[in-house]
């Protein structure tokens, strides 16, 4: 039997370690700088939802691959999202630089004020971005359904409106880690009168259709 045992565990933000002698447990974290950062990034978003003055609204789209990018310009494009807003559109795939640069020129058809690629980046790399750049000023967030790494920048912002948009038949299916009841829109295309309702969502009465 150890007299003397060490554990160590790590996430994003801190290490939690936990020492055993004799039989006696102690236990004790140390906080990660990412953490410090994070307490700064919640202070300015706190102050600029509740300090707002202006009437622009300021939106973030999170968009994985070429047909969910194609959806999402077209919402921007069919609902007029570009009047009176700031849109950020953020592209995060596993690419070569050539297809890299195909979804960039995709992206120039639609007006933007700031364009995010984050391709073959982890999706601690992708959160980390946000908090080192304190992205805060945020009042919207379209988002692919069950995406583990857009759930996980979604829960930065509190407050946010979140909308979910199309990625084939993504739209269909919940996701056990996302809270609905928080979904203001669900937009999907309906592929040619191919899908006529939203699957498990057949009673969703705030979303739609493109």
């Amino acid at each position: 039997m150890k007299l003397f045992n060490i554990e160590k565990t790590s996430d994003f933000f801190q290490t939690k370690i936990r020492l055993t002698f004799f039989f006696i447990k102690f236990s004790f974290k140390i906080f990660k700088l990412e953490k410090f950062k994070f307490m700064l990034f919640n202070y300015k978003y706190k102050k600029y939802s509740k300090s707002k003055k202006d009437n622009t609204v300021r939106r973030l789209f999170l968009t994985n691959g070429n047909l969910n990018l194609i959806n999402t310009l077209c919402l921007i494009n069919q609902l007029e999202l570009d009047k009176n807003s700031k849109n950020t559109l953020l592209v995060w795939t596993s690419a070569d630089e050539e297809y890299e640069k195909v979804l960039k020129n995709i992206s120039n058809t639609t007006p933007l004020e700031k364009y995010l690629s984050f391709c073959n980046k982890s999706h601690d790399y992708v959160v980390k971005y946000f908090i080192d750049n304190l992205l805060t000023d945020y009042d919207e967030v379209y988002f692919t359904n069950g995406h583990a790494l857009f759930h996980r920048i979604t829960k930065l912002y509190p407050n946010i409106i979140q909308n979910i948009t199309d990625e084939g038949i993504n739209p269909l299916y919940p996701a056990s880690f996302i809270d609905y009841s928080k979904i203001k829109n669900i937009y999907f295309a309906n592929y040619l009168n191919k899908i006529d309702r939203i699957g498990a969502f057949s009673d969703w009465k705030g979303g739609g259709k493109l």
